[in-house]
């Protein structure tokens, strides 16, 4: 290993600062083979440190539920809805909090996501007040982490 200064200027020239470099991998003087094994022994640690990098981070990686909202539902006019989230998971299988709310809905429409009964269960229940799609969210909690929400559409028809 050798130490190189290096210059550090700005806006006005401060200190030299050392700093540790290799050796070059082969320059031609045949009598310093401690250079070419030098080299060779950096290239391994180096593949070894990049390999035990990736590793870590597999093992870090944030485990996250999903949510299923359940598949789009056709109903009529004044009948009460019932999503279905019950196709959520959880990494391990543990139990799940539900977050359910209206995304969109009919402009005249006065349902409000308040107006959803249970909104924090698998299966809430609300009656559409108005024809027309309702698109409903689902976002599940587990473990400390949110999943990203999934939707659903109501189409109620007159």
């Amino acid at each position: 290993m050798r130490r190189v200064l290096l210059p550090l200027c700005l806006v006005a020239c401060t200190p030299p600062i050392l700093a540790d470099t290799a050796a070059p991998a082969d320059s031609g003087d045949t009598g310093d083979s401690a250079d070419t094994g030098d080299s060779a022994d950096t290239a391994d640690t180096a593949d070894t440190a990049d390999t035990a990098d990736t590793a870590d981070t597999a093992d870090t990686a944030v485990a996250r539920p999903t949510a299923d909202a359940g598949p789009d539902q056709t109903v009529t006019l004044g009948a009460e809805v019932t999503l279905d989230a019950t196709g959520s998971s959880a990494p391990d299988g543990g139990d799940l909090q539900y977050s359910w709310g209206i995304q969109a809905k009919p402009a005249i429409s006065i349902v409000t996501s308040s107006d959803l009964h249970t909104p924090d269960v698998a299966r809430p229940t609300f009656t559409p007040d108005v024809a027309g799609d309702y698109t409903l969210s689902v976002a599940v909690y587990w473990n400390s982490e949110w999943s990203s929400p999934d939707m659903v559409t109501i189409t109620v028809n007159p």
